[in-house]
């Protein structure tokens, strides 16, 4: 707390707009009465402390990010028609892998079935018609 000018006890202090949020999002999710498997969420620790790269890092054969011992290595796909690497970075990869996690660990199984989804996102993802093997996903 900030000392008050006159010397008198503290003031508090004015939150953020965004902490603001923060908080009420915070309150609204631990205030959710009987949460169920579906609400559960899982991420691997490893991807926690090393995940997919936030911006396209270029065309290089292997992208690496590392935290202490730990080092992610990501080979892309080679575009022959582009004659470049294409590596998964942004917001889409790295949700997926939130899903293909959670899914994993909900079902207790290493093959996953997307589900029924829309034209668009059928098109941008993984095909809903095939099974998704966890292990094979590199």
């Amino acid at each position: 707390m900030a000392k008050n000018s006159s010397g008198g006890a503290p003031r508090p202090k004015t939150l953020t707009p965004t902490t603001r949020r923060l908080i009420e999002a915070a309150a609204d999710i631990m205030g959710e009465p009987n949460l169920t498997d579906r609400d559960r969420a899982f991420m691997a620790r490893q991807l926690v402390q090393a995940t997919l790269p936030h911006s396209d890092p270029g065309n290089v054969p292997i992208w690496i990010r590392r935290n202490g011992r730990l080092a992610l290595k990501v080979r892309p796909y080679y575009d022959d028609k582009r004659q470049m690497h294409l590596h998964p970075y942004g917001t889409v990869p790295r949700l997926l892998l939130f899903w293909l996690t959670t899914e994993a660990v909900r079902t207790r199984n290493r093959i996953l079935h997307p589900g029924v989804w829309g034209a668009s996102e059928r098109k941008t993802y993984v095909s809903p018609l095939r099974p998704v093997a966890v292990g094979q996903l590199h």
